[in-house]
């Protein structure tokens, strides 16, 4: 494993720990905390397409500042929206002519443009936010990776996690806009599971530092693009046993040791948030939040969320979101008017609108 570390001051110049070790207790949760004992204030966003039109399986919600977008890998479009969550236009389709794809994998943001990737084809198409195609990457088919953002000089930062025979890299890696993989800055050949999931793994702090997390290991990682150096800020160590303890095994399949996968993690300025399943030689398994609070160096775990924002009645479903410094959760049609029918009509849902709920983190 070769691995490019350094330490960088913090604001009184002193120099900061190139990584804190965080416990993480999972086998004996607290019952519940309060969202008010973390977050700061709830914003709501309501979006709505025409009739014609509907939510299908929702993936990433992003903003340029201006415009909203939210992709749907079900219907394999990115939906625009102004800033009162008015539909303006589709951008992407499937098929075979210029600006088609077979498939809508990641979608991010450039400079005025909109990114969407074909792994299946080995494409980047990119588009304006009016939909009108511009161009499109193409890449060898012994590239791979998991996610992708944009890089201010025009290439891309992309992180491989999953590992196998066939492709026996992960770690971070830079391609350029011709399609080239350029450098590296994280390689590690170790073999270990790695459970698929749409929600990112890389976050752009600003055009300078981009976060990066490994949901099998529990590592954190901050890049910063000016000097091109990587610093490992934390590392999560639950009391039950990670995927990259596996080694050996480049699918989950087949163990029955208890282990745990976390599926999502977000870090705020001052908190690491993360939800967490567990599981054995069994169909299901339990789900576990953590909290770390980087202020008191304190980490907790609970099994419930106490909603205690009233403009909360649930607290929907996770999504990937290029906001900083917040969790955003969105209730669809199908997912209120099952568990809360009452809270639907008042709503006023329907298949065409999505409610996202953007929660903000303390400072």
């Amino acid at each position: 494993m070769s691995l490019l570390m350094s330490c960088s001051p913090d604001k009184d110049g002193e120099r900061v720990e190139a990584e804190v070790s965080i416990s993480v207790n999972l086998s004996s949760p607290d019952k519940e905390m309060g969202l008010s004992e973390f977050i700061d204030s709830v914003t709501i966003v309501r979006l709505i397409l025409p009739d014609s039109l509907v939510f299908g399986m929702v993936r990433d919600f992003l903003t340029d500042g201006k415009y909203y977008y939210i992709s749907d890998s079900k219907q394999h479009v990115v939906f625009r929206f102004n800033r009162n969550g008015e539909y303006l236009n589709t951008i992407g389709r499937v098929g075979g002519g210029p600006g088609e794809y077979t498939r809508l994998g990641n979608c991010f943001l450039g400079d005025s443009c909109v990114f969407i990737d074909d792994l299946n084809i080995r494409k980047i198409f990119c588009y304006t936010p009016e939909g009108e195609f511009i161009r499109s990457v193409s890449f060898p088919f012994n590239i791979v990776y998991n996610d992708i953002v944009f890089l201010p000089n025009g290439d891309f930062l992309c992180q491989d996690l999953s590992c196998s025979e066939e492709f026996p890299e992960r770690g971070l890696w830079v391609m350029n806009n011709k399609g080239e993989k350029i450098s590296t800055i994280l390689e590690t050949k170790e073999i270990y599971p790695y459970i698929g999931r749409n929600y990112a793994t890389l976050f752009k702090e600003s055009d300078t530092i981009i976060r990066a997390y490994n949901p099998s290991s529990g590592e954190f990682y901050s890049f910063n693009w000016d000097n091109k150096t990587l610093r490992k800020t934390y590392q999560l160590q639950p009391d039950i046993r990670m995927l990259s303890d596996f080694k050996g095994h480049a699918v989950d399949n087949g163990l029955k040791a208890e282990r745990v996968d976390c599926i999502m993690a977000i870090e705020s300025r001052r908190y690491l948030f993360a939800f967490w399943g567990i599981f054995a030689d069994e169909p299901t398994g339990r789900s576990v939040y953590t909290l770390y609070d980087k202020q008191a160096k304190r980490s907790t775990s609970f099994s419930k969320l106490k909603l205690d924002f009233e403009q909360l009645f649930s607290l929907g479903a996770f999504i990937s979101s290029n906001i900083p410094n917040a969790l955003v959760t969105y209730l669809s049609d199908e997912y209120t008017q099952k568990l809360f029918p009452e809270e639907y009509k008042q709503a006023n849902m329907g298949d065409n609108v999505l409610v996202l709920q953007i929660m903000h983190f303390k400072p």
